[in-house]
């Protein structure tokens, strides 16, 4: 790794992996840190605990951003230290990067946007000095020390905290997990300098922290009964969580950690190295909460075994949360064995990318998920297994209306299924609302003639129920329509490819109509170049923007949304990895 930039001079070369100095922080005004001041005659109004308040300080740190914690650039890729403390069973797994965090051009360019809003809302907006020198204060009031002299020193790039494997069940509120909190240090010195006044301060309470050695680690444990907690500085990071936790992680430091987990590190190395987020949960601790679900609740929830059975091969999943130049990326990564990605993972199933194309370039937004034949062929047995009788209701139900739902109707659906919300003045929902819009549904079929017959069959029955339907020709196709005080409320037919039901039938006839799509549409345009891929199978679109015009959104609601310019969500799978992105872009300029 070169050398990275800093805003002080360097007295002797860095000691860390990652090259950080061991003291990075500049106290001058000019660098873009925060300059924290103690005035003594400042005392909080009101006691916190000091590990709240330092919590505090680190989130306020997290959106000063734009170099208000390291005085370095942002590195291009994520640290991955406080795995290497975690046993390889971890159950769950999360970290923070604040190293990230100061990036002027994505998190620094976020906070001051989330700033400006809250400025236009009318919040108070503190200066980031006035924030840290608050926070001291009060740490001073409550513990007597702060974070910028006592803290700020030593803290390094990364927490992260786990939750340990083993001696614990989730669904028994009478056994609870090892919590193990890992903190990445700078300088062990200062840590341990900051380990003996937090000692000496917790004393004053009454709290006695009593020396304890594991491993050649020196800790601090708490001596109260009833306490089972420690805290301690071990191979450049400070652990601290209940005493069986930390002892745990001082053994992965020296042996097996989760950074060693092959699962881990496969599905980390599939997400965003520049992320500030990273989440891991491991698949046996999830497979086994769902069995316990399943004995409890699956009777009644034939869900939750279609949930588990989608888990078998499963071997771990990841999150991460990501700031880039366009927006805020929210993505998420599933890791199967070889050959055992489930039915309800396939490309059929997660969308097929081909709506896009059949919608009118002014959409305001969409959904996809696959085909309801796709979809009820993967949970039909689970349901018929779990719920006697099930099948029998069906063929009853279908007697009496004279076709069978699932045999004569959805099986033959087995093209996308989508969902959009269309700009019109058409129909009773435009009328009703006073908002110009409209909602289609539509699904692709191979076999339009039997999906056309059990609509004859429907309109049969909704005519002996005194609710007759008209029929209307649009664009050459032949429509059925349902009115209310004159209004079209609902529109459905079948064209040459697809079963469509909506608001009106002028809406429907715009579906796949041809000329100008959504694909053409600048927006969408930009969202699908903001999605980490151009293997993304877009499921979900949201022109942000658009509807904060259509819906005529005023004041407050206006101005909190004016920044947020689009939402998309696409899927990938590549061999066994499943990937998932969902992508909230920002004008950082708006």
């Amino acid at each position: 790794m070169g050398e990275m930039p800093i805003d002080v001079a360097m007295d002797y070369p860095p000691s860390d992996p990652y090259e950080l100095p061991v003291d990075s922080f500049d106290t001058s005004s000019t660098s873009g840190l925060i300059q924290a001041t103690y005035a003594s005659g400042v005392i909080a109004t009101k006691k916190r605990g000091p590990w709240v308040l330092v919590a505090s300080a680190v989130a306020v740190l997290a959106l000063v951003g734009g170099g208000g914690f390291f005085a370095l650039q942002a590195f291009t890729a994520v640290s991955q230290a406080p795995s290497t403390s975690m046993p390889p069973d971890t159950d769950v797994y999360f970290s923070v990067d604040l190293l990230q965090l100061t990036g002027e051009d994505t998190t620094g360019a976020l906070v001051n946007t989330i700033r400006g809003v809250l400025g236009r809302l009318g919040e108070d907006i503190n200066d980031p000095e006035d924030l840290i020198a608050d926070l001291d204060a009060q740490l001073q009031a409550s513990a007597g020390f702060d974070f910028s002299n006592d803290i700020q020193p030593w803290i390094g790039r990364t927490i992260g905290v786990g939750v340990l494997g083993g001696g614990w069940d989730p669904m028994d509120y009478t056994t609870t997990p090892d919590v193990l909190v890992a903190v990445e240090v700078r300088n062990e010195g200062e840590a341990r300098d900051f380990l003996e006044t937090f000692r000496v301060s917790a004393g004053r309470e009454g709290i006695v922290l009593a020396p304890i050695e594991y491993g050649g680690v020196d800790l601090l444990a708490w001596a109260d009964a009833g306490t089972d907690a420690a805290i301690g500085v071990s191979d450049g990071m400070l652990l601290a969580g209940t005493t069986r936790a930390v002892q745990r992680g001082i053994d992965a430091q020296s042996g097996t950690s989760l950074a060693d987990n092959p699962a881990f590190a496969e599905v980390t190395a599939s997400l965003p190295d520049s992320r500030l987020f990273t989440g891991w949960i491991d698949a046996g601790f999830y497979r086994s909460l769902y069995e316990d679900l399943l004995t409890d609740f699956g009777e009644i929830s034939p869900d939750v075994e279609l949930t588990q059975n989608s888990l078998d091969g499963w071997r771990g999943a990841a999150l991460a949360v990501t700031v880039t130049d366009a927006g805020v990326a929210f993505d998420g990564v599933v890791l199967f064995e070889d050959g055992q990605v489930p039915d309800w993972y396939t490309p059929e199933l997660l969308g097929t990318g081909a709506v896009p194309a059949l919608l009118p370039t002014d959409t305001l937004a969409f959904v996809e998920y696959g085909s309801p034949a796709g979809i009820w062929s993967s949970v039909a047995t689970s349901i018929m297994g779990l719920q006697s009788g099930y099948e029998d209701e069906l063929d009853t139900f279908a007697e009496e209306l004279g076709f069978h739902p699932i045999d004569d109707f959805v099986a033959y659906l087995d093209g996308a299924l989508g969902v959009a919300l269309l700009r019109s003045g058409d129909g009773l929902l435009a009328a009703e609302t006073g908002y110009p819009i409209g909602l289609v549904g539509f699904v692709g079929t191979s076999s339009p003639d039997p999906v056309r017959a059990s609509l004859s069959k429907l309109n049969d029955l909704l005519a002996d129920e005194g609710m007759p339907v008209s029929t209307s020709m649009v664009a050459g196709n032949e429509f059925y329509v349902f009115e209310d005080d004159g209004a079209e409320a609902v529109a459905y037919g079948v064209t040459g490819q697809r079963f469509l039901i909506g608001t009106s039938s002028n809406d429907l006839a715009r579906i796949g109509a041809g000329g100008p799509d959504l694909t053409t549409n600048p927006s969408f345009a930009a969202a699908i170049d903001a999605l980490p891929g151009e293997e993304y199978v877009v499921s979900f679109y949201a022109d942000v923007a658009a509807m904060v015009d259509v819906f005529g959104a005023e004041g407050d609601v206006r101005v909190a949304l004016e920044p947020f310019t689009a939402v998309i969500a696409g899927t990938s799978i590549d061999g066994s990895v499943y990937r998932g992105s969902l992508m909230v872009l920002i004008d950082y300029d708006g």
